[in-house]
């Protein structure tokens, strides 16, 4: 095990991870929503929209531990529409993302 570091861009990758996981956490909820309404075609272009997700996150997860940070951020709580309205409004709303350094 190596020693870890917090600078600013570890900081700032911590919240990046933070909210790349929430919107991920809405994104597949959503689409499992979709789904059951019997939208199966908007659910299956909303699945192709957000499959890089995952790798997203893995690369900003790789990238904050080979500058010697160690994983520590929050997950924001994600915003879940119960109606189809809601689902696409919240799909479309900006996120909070950390603004950039």
């Amino acid at each position: 095990m190596t020693d870890t570091q917090t600078t600013p861009v570890t900081e700032l990758l911590n919240q990046l991870l933070g909210s790349y996981w929430a919107g991920y956490a809405q994104h597949r909820t959503h689409l499992v929503l979709v789904e059951s309404w019997g939208l199966h075609g908007l659910a299956a272009g909303m699945a192709v929209r957000i499959a890089d997700e995952p790798v997203t996150i893995a690369a900003v997860l790789n990238r904050l531990l080979d500058l010697g940070g160690r994983p520590d951020f929050v997950v924001a709580k994600p915003a879940i529409g119960t109606s189809l309205r809601e689902v696409l409004e919240n799909a479309w709303r900006p996120s909070a993302a950390p603004d950039p350094v």
